[in-house]
C-alpha cells in the first residue's frame, strides 16, 4: 500500500525560471519496504518556450524531514541532443525507517 506524498511536493520556481524549463503533472507516493521508505517522484520537464532545450537539464528531488534534515536525494539527466517537445521523470529516493518525510523539494538544474 502506498502513501500519497504528492502536497508535500515544493517545486523551486526561481530554478525552473532560470534554465528555462517548466515541471508539470507532478506526484509523489511512498511506499514502506521492510528496510526504508521508498518515494516516487513523478512528472513531465517541458521548456519554456518552444520544443527544445538549450542545455542538458537533470531534474532533482530531495525529501527532508520536519527540521529541514536532507533524508534522501536523486535526480535524473534529461541531455538536450536528446530531447524534443517533453519528457517524463521518475525519480526514486529511499530514506530511513521512523524518518517522516514532511516535504520534497522538486527543481531543475
Amino acid at each position: 500500500m502506498s502513501t500519497d506524498l504528492s502536497p508535500r511536493i515544493v517545486r523551486l520556481d526561481a530554478f525552473e525560471e532560470r534554465v528555462r524549463v517548466r515541471l508539470e503533472g507532478v506526484s509523489a507516493d511512498l511506499v514502506e519496504c521492510p528496510d526504508c521508505n521508498l518515494v516516487t517522484v513523478r512528472g513531465e520537464l517541458y521548456p519554456l518556450e518552444g520544443a527544445t532545450l538549450n542545455m542538458d537539464i537533470q531534474v532533482y528531488a530531495s525529501a527532508h524531514s520536519e527540521n529541514g534534515e536532507v533524508l534522501a536525494v536523486n535526480h535524473e539527466d534529461h541531455p538536450c541532443k536528446e530531447f524534443f517537445g517533453f519528457a517524463p521523470f521518475k525519480i526514486y529516493l529511499m530514506s530511513r525507517l521512523g524518518a517522516p518525510i514532511a516535504s520534497i523539494k522538486l527543481y531543475p538544474r
